[in-house]
Formats: C-alpha cells, sequence, structure tokens
C-alpha cells in the first residue's frame, strides 16, 4: 500500500511521514524539491511536485492508493480531479475553519472539505480548531526577544492540539478501517485562555512573561504587516473575539480514534522550548 503524504514538510506533515514510516508503511513524501535533503527517516521516497500547481503532480501520483491531501483552496477541485484520474482510492484532509464559507441557505461549506467529498473515494476530514504551535507565529519572537507577549484577547479560550496528535489521526484514517466519510473535529484536552498559554510557557522555559494586551485594529496592522491575507485575519480575530470568557469546546476525537489521550499544551511546549528561550 502506496501513501503520498502531501505538504510532507509542513507541520503536520512532517510529523505524519514520520508516524507512517515508523509503522513500516510506504511512504512518499511529496515536496517542490525532491533532490535537497530533508531530514525524512530512512525509507521514505521523496516525490517531486507542488500542490499549488495540479499538472506538475502526474508523475508523483504514480501507484498511489491512498494520500493525505494538502491543496490551496484555488486549486483544491483540480488536484483532487489529478488524484481520482491516478486511480487513488483514500484520502485524508484537513479542513481549516478559516475557509469555512455560508451558502445561500445558510449552510456552512468548505472548498477543501466539498472537494474531498466529491472525489469518488473513500474521505476523512480532519477539523483541527485551533493548532498549539500557533504560538510559535504568534508569541515566540517577542518572548525570545523581550520576555513579552504582545497580542490581543488574553481572555479568549482556546483547546489547542499538538501537531503529532493531528498526525496520528491522520495515519489511522489512512490505514485503518472505519473511518471512510466521517468528518474529525480534533481539540486537545484542556480549554486554556491565552494568558494561561503564555503563563505554561513561561513555566516551562523558567521565565516571567508579561502579557501586553493589544486592541483588535493593533492586532490587525500587526498580522497584516506579516503578509498574512486580510480575510484570514478578520476571521481569525472574530473568531477569538467570542471566546472571552467562555469554555473553549474540548472533544475525545483523539483519545477515540488512536486510543491514547490527547497531548496537553504543556507537553506541546517541553517539545518546543528552545523555540522560545
Amino acid at each position: 500500500m502506496s501513501i503520498l503524504v502531501m505538504g510532507a514538510t509542513g507541520t503536520v506533515g512532517r510529523s505524519l511521514v514520520a508516524k507512517l514510516a515508523a509503522s513500516g508503511e510506504s511512504v512518499k513524501a511529496l515536496t517542490r524539491d525532491a533532490g535537497r535533503d530533508l531530514g525524512f527517516p530512512p525509507g521514505v521516497e521523496v516525490r517531486e511536485g507542488d500542490f499549488r500547481k495540479p499538472e506538475s503532480m502526474r508523475e508523483a501520483l504514480r501507484g498511489i492508493e491512498r494520500a493525505y491531501l494538502l491543496a490551496d483552496p484555488d486549486v483544491a477541485h483540480s488536484v483532487v480531479a489529478q488524484l481520482r484520474e491516478a486511480g487513488v482510492k483514500r484520502l485524508v484532509t484537513l479542513a481549516s475553519a478559516m475557509l469555512d464559507e455560508r451558502d445561500d441557505q445558510g449552510n456552512v461549506v468548505n472548498v477543501i472539505e466539498s472537494a474531498v467529498q466529491g472525489s469518488g473515494a473513500d474521505w476523512t476530514v480532519l477539523r483541527p480548531r485551533a493548532f498549539a504551535n500557533n504560538a510559535l507565529d504568534w508569541w515566540a519572537p517577542t518572548i525570545r526577544a523581550e520576555r513579552a507577549v504582545y497580542w490581543v484577547y488574553p481572555g479568549a479560550s482556546l483547546s489547542p492540539i499538538h501537531e503529532a496528535d493531528v498526525a496520528a489521526v491522520a495515519a489511522a484514517a489512512l490505514t485503518q478501517d472505519g473511518h471512510a466519510g466521517k468528518t474529525y473535529p480534533l481539540t486537545g484536552p484542556e480549554s486554556l485562555t491565552q494568558a494561561e498559554q503564555v503563563r505554561i510557557i513561561g513555566e516551562v522555559i523558567g521565565a516571567d512573561i508579561a502579557f501586553h494586551e493589544l486592541s483588535k485594529e493593533q492586532a490587525r496592522h500587526v498580522l497584516t504587516s506579516q503578509h498574512i491575507p486580510e480575510m484570514i485575519v478578520d476571521r481569525l480575530l472574530n473568531m477569538l473575539e467570542p471566546m472571552v470568557e467562555t469554555e473553549a469546546p474540548v472533544q475525545p476525537t483523539v483519545e477515540q480514534v488512536t486510543g491514547r489521550p490527547a497531548r496537553t499544551f504543556r507537553e506541546w511546549v517541553s517539545d518546543n522550548a528552545d523555540a522560545f528561550r
């Protein structure tokens, strides 16, 4: 059974490649430059292709039976068409709530989800709510430089998930029966305010970290100056705002699918502590 992992150098993709390889699966890692040493485990075959350019993937899909799909929303349907043409029988994908839209009837639709569900293959959709590793982008630079965080809504609660747990659920859906046609909401095991997350980072690295609250407009300026699309920035801030002084949903999906509890945010910080020091 040949499994292709798209986005293999990304946060979830790299974890997924390692997990599948450790289980003895025949893993193919899709990257844009197959000539580079990307540090994959022994036995992983690197195939060249760009999921943003579906026409570049034809050769990479040769002999592939199952795939972890990562796709640019603008070309998701074209990528799925390539997978269907190649005879891929099972697809697992990540669908971000940042891409959710409302149709004319008020139903939530997601372009990645729709593309996979219309693929004709067995499909599983993973819907993580908040990644723990957002802390690397949002907070790590100023924690390293100033032992401070400049961010919005310290009281907003999230249930951050370790990327290794997302990869573990993806691996199960790719290699085990019983997951076809299912959409899995994924969270970490606890609801934490953003201020609590920053406190935990400080405890793990042995530092006092100040949380300086930004206004919504200040945060919007910071994020757009980092070349994050305005639509994504607005959706992120609008998602955080109603989470102030409420509990974030916590789902048991990771343990139900993998047989082990989801990792805590403190465990994630311990795994990534050097990024904050």
